[in-house]
C-alpha cells in the first residue's frame, strides 16, 4: 500500500531551492508558469518562465504541451539545467482539485420510457 502511494507522489526542486540539486543529473522543477512568460519557438518548443514568486528560472520544452498548460498554472518540469536555461523533457500539469459539471442549456427532462419509475 505505501508503495502505489509513494508512485503517486512527485518530488521536486522549487526555482528558489535549485542550488541545492545536483545540477549534473535530471532533476524535477515545479512552480507556476509566469503570466506573459510563454514563447512558442515552434510547433513543438516553447520557452517559459517558472517561478515560486522569490525566483524565476527560463524553461525550454519541445514535445506534446499537456492540455491544461497555461499561464498561472502549476507545472512540474523533468529535465536538466544547460547554462541560466531548464531544458525540460517532460512536462506535468497540475488537475484543477474543483470539479464542476458542464452547464446544461436545458435541465434534463425525466423520461418514463427510458427508465423505470421505482415501486
Amino acid at each position: 500500500m505505501l508503495r502505489s502511494m509513494s508512485d503517486n507522489i512527485v518530488f521536486f526542486y522549487e526555482p528558489s531551492e535549485l542550488h541545492k540539486a545536483d545540477l549534473s543529473k535530471d532533476i524535477r522543477l515545479g512552480g507556476l508558469v509566469e503570466k506573459g512568460s510563454i514563447v512558442k519557438i515552434d510547433a513543438a518548443t516553447l520557452e517559459f518562465d517558472l517561478t515560486d514568486y522569490k525566483t524565476k528560472i527560463r524553461v525550454r520544452y519541445r514535445g506534446v504541451i499537456p492540455t491544461l498548460f497555461r499561464e498561472g498554472q502549476g507545472v512540474v518540469a523533468a529535465g536538466m539545467m544547460h547554462d541560466d536555461l531548464f531544458v525540460a523533457k517532460e512536462l506535468l500539469t497540475k488537475h484543477d482539485e474543483n470539479y464542476k459539471p458542464p452547464a446544461s442549456a436545458e435541465p434534463p427532462q425525466e423520461d418514463s420510457k427510458s427508465y423505470p419509475k421505482p415501486s
